[in-house]
């Protein structure tokens, strides 16, 4: 194997695969980048049988000069790519390889390619999707994943295809938060949300990706990378269920004010467990945000709104999941629809219907 290229047309690709190299591998082997090199192009593959990263770059960004392939520690030689010149020359025998730029040199140790895991083979059928839309939706809903290993369906973001949307569901059985897009297929799974996260490190300009699925696998491809995910295993729960078919309260308020509101009152609101920051909201003629800790602390702000409609009343709200769910939808004003104080309660943009936070709120005692 051996091939000649600039260096910055091999940095971005061993970047992205470098995200499926474990940290803590159950195999040794799994620390390697698996380099594959023919007329066709240059392949890099990272992977821990969860996850895998495979990034492409096209014969016109180097030289060939001979097919080969070769698995080499991920981490050693990114740092070696990133210290030497601008020009490298890779080349290999049996499982030998030598980097050279210049006049610096430097000779390593590979492992047999063969023993190195492979990709998984997908069924062909794609959703196709912005990378932009995609990263997009991601971001809207992977503040609202469980992050316990109780409940392991839980720990990613449910993708629900049916004609003409795609659907992203996150949930923690104490909110959920969810996003609605036009796209063709008829499908749901769930994928880890560990993946999800690198994904969305690699999504870093607009493009089209390709989505396919089967069994086992949720695979996003472009023209420069492929990304594996195995599938969380389980049933997702029916998510709509939480949501109450009807509502006796709703409020339009201006959302950088309710925000600001609940980041205020968070500096000092009460702990629930030393963890849980927990909050009134008194709905009246205005919203009053108010917490009472132990001892002598006191935090109220109030904020005006713009309506409000139907009954008043007083609930407890986890105010990080107020102050994500806000921070999550784009417009300037929100609508917040309640039933009742111990219902699930709903909050959205005032004209976007296709993006809907829904929060559990607490027991006053």
């Amino acid at each position: 194997m051996e091939f000649s290229i600039d260096k910055k047309h091999l940095l971005k690709p061993l970047e992205e695969v470098l995200k499926a190299v474990p940290n803590k591998p159950p195999i040794p082997i799994l620390t390697n980048i698996m380099f594959e090199v023919n007329e066709s192009g240059l392949t890099l593959l990272a992977g821990d049988g969860n996850l895998f990263i495979q990034a492409h770059v096209e014969p016109e960004y180097f030289e060939f000069v001979s097919a080969g392939k070769l698995a080499v520690t991920g981490k050693l030689i990114m740092d070696i790519i990133k210290k030497i010149g601008s020009d490298v020359t890779v080349k290999a025998k049996g499982f030998q390889v030598s980097i050279q730029s210049g006049r610096s040199c430097f000779e390593l140790s590979g492992v047999d390619p063969e023993e190195f895991p492979i990709a998984p083979e997908v069924p062909n059928g794609t959703i196709s999707v912005s990378s932009i839309l995609l990263k997009t939706m991601i971001a809207k809903t992977f503040f609202a994943v469980y992050n316990k290993d109780d409940y392991r369906i839980l720990n990613g973001i449910h993708f629900q295809f049916s004609p003409n949307q795609i659907n992203l569901t996150a949930t923690n059985r104490h909110r959920m938060a969810q996003v609605l897009a036009e796209v063709e297929c008829e499908r749901e799974v769930s994928a880890s949300i560990e993946n999800l996260d690198k994904l969305m490190k690699i999504l870093d300009v607009d493009t089209n990706i390709e989505l396919s699925l089967s069994m086992e696998w949720f695979v996003a491809k472009s023209k420069e990378f492929t990304l594996y995910s195995r599938l969380l295993e389980g049933v997702y729960p029916d998510i709509q269920k939480m949501i109450p078919n009807k509502f006796n309260t709703t409020i339009k308020v201006n959302r950088n004010e309710l925000l600001k509101a609940f980041e205020l009152v968070g500096i000092i609101a009460e702990q629930e467990d030393g963890k849980v920051k927990r909050a009134n909201l008194v709905i009246g003629d205005e919203l009053e945000i108010n917490s009472k800790p132990e001892g002598s602390k006191k935090v109220v702000d109030f904020v005006e709104c713009i309506t409000i409609d139907g009954e008043k009343f007083t609930l407890a709200v986890n105010v990080k999941y107020m102050q994500d769910a806000l921070k999550a939808i784009d417009e300037n004003e929100v609508i917040i629809k309640l039933k009742s104080p111990l219902d699930p309660f709903v909050i959205s943009g005032l004209n976007n219907h296709n993006e809907t936070q829904l929060l559990l709120p607490y027991r006053i005692s």
